[in-house]
This record gives structure tokens, C-alpha cells and sequence, in this order.
């Protein structure tokens, strides 16, 4: 499901942005549709989008046709979606995600072995304070 909420979240052109919640314009394609209809299935999205000012259920949208949708991150069940480094940090802070997760602002895919500089960082220090608490027992 992460898959399909990355490449709908890469593909909208952003209204507005919060932690649990994504609003968006998109043009989508049959392919994209689909994924729409798997991610409102898991409760990542509305069961309907707004098509020329009007509630439409995405059963209903065709190809081509402009939509506005609401992407809810929170709604993931076993992988995350974070939209900054930040996010991330709020969310996990001291235990590094033993579950997938994505971080949009540095376009990072935990199960890609090429880690960014920010999420090396994080990962050591992660460790680290697991190595403290585990020495001070």
C-alpha cells in the first residue's frame, strides 16, 4: 500500500500539507485509478474526490479528469509515511522504524540500502542510545 500512497503523493500538486493529512490536485491516469481504488479500500483516502466542485466516488472518475483528493498518511497500517525528516524524528524519536517507512522531503524509501546523510545520522544515534540504555541496566 505504500507503494501506491508514494507514487499518488509524488504525482498531486500539493493545496496543503499536514501531518495527517495531504490535499492535492491530480490528473490521473487508468493505472493511477486503480491505485486510488486500493488506497481508499485502506482507508488512506476518501471513498470520493471532488471533480468540478462536486463529491464524486472514485468508482465514478475516469481517466484524464482533474480530482482533489485527501491523502490521510496516518491511516497506514504496518509502514509509515513521513513528509519531512522532522515527522520522522516526532514519530520515532529514540527507536529507529523496525517497519518500512517513506520520507518524502528527502525522497528516502527505508527498504533502499542507499541511506541519505540525515538518516545515518539517525540510525546511529538511534543505536547509540539503545547501547546507554542496555550498558546502564
Amino acid at each position: 500500500m505504500l507503494d501506491d500512497f508514494i507514487h499518488i503523493r509524488k504525482n498531486i500538486y500539493p493545496i496543503s500539507i499536514s501531518a495527517n493529512e495531504i490535499v492535492g490536485k491530480l490528473t490521473p491516469d487508468a493505472n493511477e485509478i486503480q491505485k486510488l481504488k486500493k488506497l481508499s479500500a485502506g482507508n488512506c483516502i476518501e471513498g470520493f474526490v471532488l471533480v468540478d466542485g462536486k463529491n464524486k466516488l472514485i468508482e465514478q472518475i475516469t481517466a484524464g479528469q482533474e480530482i482533489q483528493i485527501q491523502l490521510f498518511p496516518l491511516k497506514l497500517t504496518n509502514e509509515k509515511y513521513f513528509e519531512t525528516v522532522e515527522e520522522l524524528l516526532k514519530f520515532a524519536s529514540q527507536n529507529y522504524p523496525d517497519n518500512r517507512f517513506y520520507v518524502h522531503s528527502i525522497t528516502f524509501d527505508s527498504n533502499n540500502n542507499a541511506r541519505p546523510k540525515e538518516i545515518q545520522n539517525y540510525e546511529a544515534t538511534t543505536q547509540l542510545i539503545a547501547f546507554l540504555i542496555c550498558i546502564s541496566d
